[in-house]
């Protein structure tokens, strides 16, 4: 199922084995590329990328995962994990400009990023 799927990819995600969350991931996505945990598998996957030093990589997922689906439940996540990666890049306004979006398209984003979000604009040094 979709959900298992994703749940697959989790684990290796969480035990830091990065590289075939990643695949994984990208798998069930395609499997799978249209329900409810496809917005997961793809925040997941961007977020894997990140996680595994690889944010040039990370972008474009998580660009698509918000902009293919922007009523998907992570895309308010993938939004926030794509301004991580200018910020590991030293291009911090486009962090910025990346979490003036996020604020402005999801308001009533999760708790959890919206937690997160503060910090963010400071490592970026936002205005």
């Amino acid at each position: 199922s979709p959900e298992d799927a994703y749940n697959a990819g989790c684990r290796l995600w969480d035990a830091r084995r990065y590289e075939q969350a990643q695949a994984a991931l990208e798998a069930a996505a395609t499997r799978y590329p249209t329900g409810r945990w496809t917005s997961w598998m793809r925040n997941l996957q961007g977020r894997a990328y990140l996680h595994d030093n690889k944010p040039a990589t990370a972008p474009g997922i998580l660009l698509a995962n918000y902009q293919d689906n922007p009523e998907g439940e992570r895309a308010a996540d993938s939004l926030y994990y794509l301004g991580q990666a200018p910020t590991r890049l030293d291009r911090p306004s486009e962090a910025c400009r990346v979490y003036d979006e996020l604020a402005r398209v999801y308001p009533n984003m999760r708790a959890a990023v919206r937690s997160l979000l503060p910090r963010a604009r400071a490592d970026a040094r936002c205005e």
